[in-house]
């Protein structure tokens, strides 16, 4: 099992270049992983421009990422502030490539091309166990997930999920 580094704060101007990469409409993971191949970094991929990125994807994913999505500006703004905000434990965004990314996500037939963590990501990297379910789980379900994820930690597990609530938010509590 390989240990990333612990911690890596992301460069503002690559986090709004991955951000612009994920928000801009039309625009989807694989020709996001494309584009990042052909040219190494979000912000590469960005100023490349749309007649080199044409090569890569199609026209109209190419002509797109000319214009900053709507509301990019204030998503970065937010990202900034959860990433830089007093918290319980530390917050951090793994794009992909980066070393903490997890690799049984990586290597999985979609990846996302970013994750937003809170916590120790070096458990990214343990024997995990996903937890998902009901977003409006009876009480019964609820307590399930909760005592189901408290005995696989206790043996060693770390416990992943989307945050979503419900089953997830249970899992974690």
């Amino acid at each position: 099992r390989r240990h990333p580094p612990a911690f890596r704060v992301i460069d503002p101007e690559e986090l709004g270049a991955w951000l612009r990469l994920l928000e801009t409409p039309g625009v989807g993971r694989e020709s996001v992983r494309r584009l990042l191949a052909a040219f190494g970094s979000p912000q590469a991929v960005i100023a490349a421009g749309s007649d080199a990125r044409r090569e890569v994807v199609g026209a109209a994913q190419a002509n797109a990422l000319a214009d900053e999505p709507e509301g990019l500006p204030a998503l970065h703004a937010a990202t900034l502030a959860w990433l830089q905000a007093e918290a319980a434990a530390p917050r951090s965004v793994i794009p992909l490539g980066d070393a903490r990314y997890p690799a049984a996500l990586l290597n999985s037939p979609d990846p996302p091309l970013m994750l937003y963590a809170q916590g120790r990501v070096e458990l990214l990297h343990a024997d995990s166990v996903a937890m998902v379910g009901s977003r409006y789980p009876t009480a019964q379900g609820a307590a399930n997930a909760g005592a189901f994820a408290r005995d696989l930690s206790d043996a060693g597990l770390t416990i992943v999920s989307g945050m979503a609530l419900g089953i997830d938010a249970a899992a974690h509590a």
